[in-house]
């Protein structure tokens, strides 16, 4: 399996699955989005929601019993993904395909962080 570790600017760096020249291609695909400005926003906003009680919200409650079935279920889309992109068959007879799926996994990638990151919140507005 090849793969390369890529800068998206301003301390981001990504594994990128494939080597330099299929990053290339992908990267002219994909229009540039601010990353870091874009996910600092989510955070900051949190912050103030994780110092303001001790107890949860029945909603707050079920998302935090439902964030790990979340997590668990696209930890395992990325892993095969993974194992498609994996594939050197993949790049020859379909490097549209291999672009999709780099795409979604890249977009599976930013919704980990969200769950993750408001799992973190929920969890210590429950603890403090």
């Amino acid at each position: 399996m090849t793969q390369v570790i890529v800068s998206e600017g301003e301390g981001q760096w990504r594994e990128f699955i494939g080597g330099y020249s299929d990053w290339e291609r992908y990267r002219s695909t994909v229009p540039a989005k601010p990353v870091a400005k874009a996910e600092a926003k989510p955070a900051a906003a949190a912050a103030p929601a994780a110092s303001k009680g001790k107890k949860l919200s029945y909603k707050e409650q079920r998302e935090l019993e439902e964030l790990p079935k979340l997590i668990a279920q696209l930890e395992a889309e990325q892993a095969a993904i993974t194992s498609q992109l994996a594939d050197a068959n993949l790049y020859k007879n379909g490097p549209g395909q291999a672009n999709q799926l780099n795409a979604r996994f890249a977009e599976i990638d930013g919704q980990l962080l969200e769950a993750l990151e408001k799992w973190e919140v929920i969890e210590a507005r429950s603890k403090g």
